[in-house]
């Protein structure tokens, strides 16, 4: 399971710490911001410490791998985030007039970047997945690359994620897997060193989703006789699909490999930025029919972040006798030693 000395490779899955963070509905945040200090806003404070909450919530599971097959070949570093979850949890409200609050889109940034938190130079995307795709069902993501020299371990090794078998004379390695997101769809705008991928909802019990007013029942989707008795009846807002309130599994993944084959023994970050984006639909009072019915469509986005340091030095550096050297996270991990010191 490691390359010939003094050839390395390390690998790491750190289970990092919950990340939760309150979320407001738009009408009492907006409350909260333009409440002065004194009695009004200490009865304010009083009454959101006891109502229930809701919750923006990741499950981040971070796993990387780094090798260096030969002298030639280049440093190769993947990242994946495949067994991690997000959640906005149950609906604070969920009734005819009123839904949310749901998740409707997560945007998932990684990027690869030095001490000196700039995009790591010398290193471009290899490859990332998952491909811009709709979400019927499971969900692929897919990464490939390839190494120029022989490689005795394989890249993923024989024991952990795909079981690789090694390189012979050189080719080519790769890793996937697929989770189930229905009624999301994936959309993929990397660049050459940044990964971003964003699942957004694409389907409510109503039919297709593009934005929260399509939770808003039409002739078009309702039938003509029950379109014109909301006219007077008000409206029923269609649900969310069930991965919107509950947790939805993140797939992201991607390769960056070194334009050299030089050893590089600057400290990196592998920095993961995620943005829950949770959207709430409601109406005010009264029937269309009536001057009523006006909907509302608010929007707040959660931002959660975490950096996964990977030690070069210590993978590739003359000290590697001890694994308090090797990968140092935020939330502990475990690591494999390349060389024939460990």
């Amino acid at each position: 399971d490691h390359f010939d000395a003094p050839f390395a490779r390390a690998e790491c899955s750190t289970v990092v710490p919950e990340m939760r963070r309150e979320v407001l509905p738009a009408q009492l945040a907006a409350v909260a911001r333009n409440t002065p200090a004194g009695p009004a806003r200490t009865a304010l404070d009083a009454m959101l410490r006891t109502m229930p909450k809701q919750e923006s919530r990741l499950d981040l599971v971070c796993k990387v791998i780094v090798a260096k097959a030969s002298a030639t070949d280049k440093t190769t570093i993947w990242c994946s985030i495949e067994d991690s979850a997000i959640s906005a949890g149950k609906m604070l409200f969920d009734s005819k007039d009123h839904r949310g609050l749901y998740q409707e889109q997560v945007d998932v940034t990684m990027r690869l970047m030095g001490a000196d938190r700039k995009l790591a130079a010398g290193f471009l995307r290899a490859s990332d997945g998952p491909e811009t795709q709709n979400g019927s069902g499971a969900t692929s993501s897919t990464v490939s690359f390839s190494f120029s020299m022989s490689g005795n371990g394989g890249f993923f090794g024989p024991n952990m994620l795909t079981g690789g078998g090694g390189l012979s004379g050189g080719g080519s390695e790769s890793h996937s897997f697929s989770r189930n997101l229905a009624d999301f769809r994936v959309v993929r705008n990397s660049d050459a060193q940044t990964i971003h991928h964003s699942y957004r909802m694409s389907m409510s019990s109503g039919g297709a989703y593009a934005r929260p007013s399509d939770l808003l029942p039409t002739i078009k989707n309702t039938g003509f006789l029950d379109g014109i008795s909301t006219v007077f009846t008000g409206f029923t807002l269609f649900s969310p699909p069930d991965l919107a309130v509950n947790d939805m599994g993140l797939i992201s993944q991607c390769v960056w490999q070194a334009q050299d084959g030089q050893v590089h023994t600057d400290d990196l970050y592998v920095v993961i930025d995620v943005a829950h984006h949770l959207a709430e639909v409601y109406f005010d009072s009264g029937s269309p029919a009536f001057g009523g019915g006006q909907m509302h469509a608010p929007q707040t986005v959660v931002h959660h972040q975490h950096a996964e340091k990977i030690a070069m030095g210590a993978i590739f550096g003359s000290d590697t006798t001890t694994s308090d050297d090797g990968f140092v996270s935020s939330g502990g991990g475990t690591f494999v030693w390349g060389d024939d010191n460990a």
